[in-house]
């Protein structure tokens, strides 16, 4: 009786016709097995396959695997929020370790931190050496600032300015009529520059500063 042809996978798992096993991080099933001369690997480039397939050679058969499936993980269901870790490195799923590195050399931004001698989490540099018996998280996210209008002194501007806001570049303008925003600056009737008026300024965004006088609508 003739063996079935089979394949040896670098994981050790070897796969015959049909077979699902372990490939390259993810599941493939072999579909198609033809015997080939190792003498001539390149005959293998030359045989059709759909556009999913991918030819893998092992000795003298080329194998086509057109179908793959992610793995199962087994990553702790602990560990997959990288901002809630608490383990020393070395002791992290495999998989975690990789997530981690993979979100730092993301580079996009977000901070991460080890968790000090004095239990404090500190944020490391970029080129932060890991040490597997320290515990390193991503940093939560910090919740953002409350905003805090600017306080105007309407008492040292001209009754004409009935309006006050802030454009994009930082400078301060009065109006007397509503303004309004457009691109990056206010737009009104009736505009003095107040850059030279010193006042707390807050921290809200420019389309969000525009002011009117208090009591401007009031009657007498």
């Amino acid at each position: 009786m003739t063996e079935q042809p089979k394949m040896t996978l670098p994981n050790g798992d070897v796969l015959r016709d049909g077979d699902w096993g372990l490939m390259r991080g993810g599941y493939a099933v072999l579909v198609k097995l033809a015997g080939m001369s190792a003498a001539y690997p390149w005959l293998a480039l030359q045989r059709s396959y759909t556009p999913k397939g991918t030819f893998f050679i092992n000795g003298e058969s080329a194998y086509d695997i057109i179908a793959r499936a992610p793995a199962p993980s087994t990553r702790p269901a602990d560990e997959m929020d990288l901002t809630a870790l608490s383990k020393p490195f070395g002791a992290l799923h495999e998989e975690t370790r990789d997530a981690w590195h993979t979100a730092r050399r993301a580079r996009d931004g977000q901070p991460f931190e080890m968790l000090s001698p004095n239990g404090q989490w500190v944020e490391i540099t970029q080129n932060h050496s890991i040490k597997e018996g320290l515990c390193y998280r991503a940093a939560r996210a910090k919740p953002a600032p409350a905003p805090i209008r600017a306080t105007i002194p309407w008492e040292f501007l001209t009754p004409a300015i009935q309006w006050v806001a802030q454009d994009a570049n930082g400078g301060w303008y009065g109006y007397r009529d509503r303004a309004v925003p457009n691109r990056d600056m206010w737009f009104g009737d009736g505009s003095h520059d107040l850059t030279l008026l010193t006042f707390p300024q807050g921290n809200e965004h420019w389309t969000k500063t525009l002011q009117q006088r208090p009591n401007a609508g009031a009657k007498p």
